[in-house]
């Protein structure tokens, strides 16, 4: 398991990788993308779960006891 913030790190370096060679990928560097995509497809399914399961039970017990529900805000995607 991991993180989302690891994972983008780990990202970030291998396409600084890629972008750096005058080659085709290496074996070994596509190897390690669809390792990556894998854990974005878990990470993402997990954050899937929680925004759509558990935080709006979460949020139901909050309210029950009067206090404020957790918002969840979705940020704007990077424009280039």
């Amino acid at each position: 398991a991991g993180d989302l913030s690891r994972l983008n790190g780990q990202l970030v370096a291998l396409l600084e990788v890629l972008q750096e060679a005058d080659a085709k990928p290496t074996p070994a560097a596509v190897s390690a993308v669809e390792e990556l995509r894998k854990s974005l497809a878990g990470l993402l399914a997990r954050w899937k779960e929680l925004k759509t399961r558990e935080v709006p039970a979460v949020n139901a017990e909050l309210r029950k006891m009067g206090l404020p529900p957790i918002a969840i805000v979705e940020a704007a995607p990077p424009t280039r």
